[in-house]
């Protein structure tokens, strides 16, 4: 019973007795107080969102009818992830900001059931009465529209590698080499003046490149210390054998447009048996050891068997240090063997050799971060395989020819061999392909940093896809009958379709990537963003 004293009357609030020494004056009626009216959500439960995002996620309208300050509090299976903060106040109602703490991924929920749907319920109270709402935020697939490629250059001559030019100090400025089959390079930047493009040949090697079948001109690489030592490597096929040549060349003193072509060194010779299968792709990976992948010296099937021999430097990644030599006498071995290789003594194969068994690892690329190599190995009659190389696996065989991808060919023993990442059918109606080109591995300050991207496409079908590496790599390969479904398991993302003959796709420092066509075509294409 509450009693309340009023000008010297005491009063028992809701009863009829008298206090004693009371006036004789009547008592005056006590009114009870205005009852409590909860605060009442308005607006949106339910929100979308892609995935990479964090921070304010939306907002929630709160009313109070008495006008009273309310405290919000957040609950349920999900609710750890989401925090709430008062953005504004008009009168009795406040917007209430939700906030998402941590970025989510839409091909990996970690919210309670794994559907990609996070739950939780916001509570409001004014001190006397709590109102709750249930809300769901929905995690949507990145859009990868603003990925596809703009063209940006036509009228080369076969280009077959576009390779971007970066300098930290500004010693040089950005601009793209352009690699073309005929023997040529060119460099393509934009003019300080007027912001135009102009494409310059930087130099032309036409005269030494046998172009027959699958040979050329067939890569580029930058010295890791381009900067300083201005040093290019490059893949040909030699005339008039047609045998595989890794040069090594230095820009004109004071130019950053021209190479010397007088500066010739050559590194590596390996003969070739036949005009395809020839590979093409050269690149640094950690401790700056070249890396040169080779065909199995063409034929079906391997018809020499060289892919699973360790003395034949054909169908396999090679290896080397350029900064040394080893082989001082043999003109045609300019580099050091890594220790690390394994067989770097010789006994059980060549000390060049670094992994084993694939057919035509034409096009590739490497995890500037960890030096990861990811292998697009062209396939023969049913399967295009994409397979990765770490820095812990020296020794891998892919296991060509007697395995294509995950289908048996030429064996059916499967041990000691690494199987690919993924790959993907021919014929099976899905219109994937029949040759595969690798492969910008992307890692762009815009995506999260765990999310690694190979890009790659199919020569045939025009098909560009983006492969999310990290989704795969410590579970089973992604099968052509899952991979026919595009976006099983979320790891794959078709990006464009139906560019004809696309030659390669080399990546850029800031996460884009460039893409050649074999008709001369140079196209452009920048990380997804939010």
């Amino acid at each position: 019973m509450l009693k309340i004293t009023v000008a010297g009357v005491c009063l028992v609030a809701l009863g009829a007795a008298a206090c004693s020494g009371g006036s004789s004056e009547s008592s005056p009626t006590l009114q009870p107080p205005a009852a409590n009216t909860a605060p009442v959500f308005s607006g949106a439960t339910s929100f979308s969102l892609n995935e990479g995002i964090s921070g304010a996620i939306g907002t929630v309208s709160v009313t109070d009818p008495n006008g009273d300050a309310a405290t919000f509090s957040i609950s349920g299976r999900d609710g750890a992830l989401f925090s709430v903060s008062s953005a504004s106040t008009s009168g009795q109602a406040t917007q209430i900001e939700l906030r998402l703490g941590e970025a989510l991924d839409f091909e990996r929920p970690s919210d309670g059931n794994g559907d990609g749907v996070y739950d939780f319920t916001l509570s409001a109270s004014d001190g006397q009465a709590t109102v709750s709402a249930d809300i769901a935020v929905t995690i949507n697939d990145r859009s990868y529209a603003q990925y596809a490629p703009t063209e940006i250059a036509s009228g080369l001559s076969q280009p077959v590698q576009a390779v971007s030019v970066e300098s930290a100090t500004g010693a040089f400025p950005s601009e793209i080499f352009i690699v073309e089959k005929g023997g040529v390079i060119k460099a393509r930047a934009l003019d300080a003046a007027d912001g135009s493009a102009v494409t310059r040949v930087v130099a032309d090697l036409s005269g030494e490149v046998t172009t027959n079948g699958e040979r050329g001109l067939l890569g580029l690489a930058l010295s890791p210390n381009f900067e300083t030592d201005r040093t290019v490597y490059v893949n040909l096929t030699n005339a008039p054998d047609g045998d595989t040549e890794v040069r090594r060349y230095r820009m004109q003193a004071g130019r950053h447009d021209l190479i010397d072509l007088s500066s010739e060194e050559l590194i590596l010779r390996i003969g070739q048996p036949r005009s395809n299968h020839n590979a093409g792709w050269i690149g640094f990976g950690l401790g700056g050891m070249l890396l040169v992948p080779t065909g199995d010296g063409g034929g079906a099937n391997d018809p020499d068997d060289l892919a699973q021999d360790t003395r034949s430097l054909l169908g396999k990644v090679l290896r080397l240090d350029v900064t040394a030599d080893d082989f001082p006498s043999d003109v045609e071995r300019n580099y050091a063997i890594p220790p690390d290789n394994p067989f770097a003594d010789g006994i059980d194969g060549a000390p060049e050799i670094y992994a084993l068994g694939l057919r035509n690892p034409y096009r590739n690329g490497v995890d500037p971060q960890d030096g990861t190599l990811f292998i697009a190995d062209v396939g023969q009659g049913a399967r295009e395989e994409i397979s990765v190389l770490t820095n812990a696996g020296a020794g891998a065989n892919f296991g060509w020819p007697l395995f294509e991808g995950l289908r048996a060919n030429r064996g059916s023993d499967v041990s000691g061999l690494t199987a690919p990442l993924a790959e993907y059918a021919h014929g099976d109606g899905s219109g994937q392909g029949r040759s595969i080109t690798g492969g910008a591995v992307v890692r762009s300050p815009l995506l999260p940093d765990d999310e690694v991207q190979f890009v790659f496409a199919d020569f045939v079908s025009g098909n560009l896809w983006a492969l999310q590496f990290g989704l795969l790599e410590d579970s089973a390969p992604l099968d052509a009958a899952s991979f026919a479904e595009l976006s099983d398991r979320g790891a794959v993302t078709l990006i464009a379709e139906g560019i004809e003959q696309i030659t390669s796709v080399d990546a850029a420092p800031d996460g884009s990537y460039y893409l050649t066509t074999l008709d001369g075509r140079l196209f452009r294409g920048d990380p997804p963003v939010q």
